[in-house]
């Protein structure tokens, strides 16, 4: 009994935690090379990150939380992200 309430314990967490990295990457756009010629006359922040840096990875919930507080507060600014090392003009 005790062994199945700890497991169940363990897979609320789980989904928690998953539900909480996709509801907040939602408002973090994923850019890609088309983004200069699509952007309109749109506000961006932007994070142009190298997949390998550590400090970028660190970065990473940090950006998805001001993505999340830009679209509760109902802000203008557009939070995205873009891989620069696959981009490099």
């Amino acid at each position: 009994m005790a062994a199945w309430k700890s497991w169940t314990a363990l897979r609320l967490c789980a989904t928690v935690v998953v539900l909480d990295m996709v509801v907040c990457k939602g408002f973090v756009e994923d850019l890609d090379e088309s983004f200069k010629e699509n952007r309109n006359d749109d506000i961006w922040l932007v994070d142009f990150y190298a997949p390998w840096c550590g400090h970028c990875k660190k970065l990473e919930p940090i950006w998805n939380e001001v993505g999340l507080e830009m679209k509760s507060i109902g802000s203008p600014v557009k939070v995205g992200k873009m891989d620069a090392t696959s981009y490099s003009n």
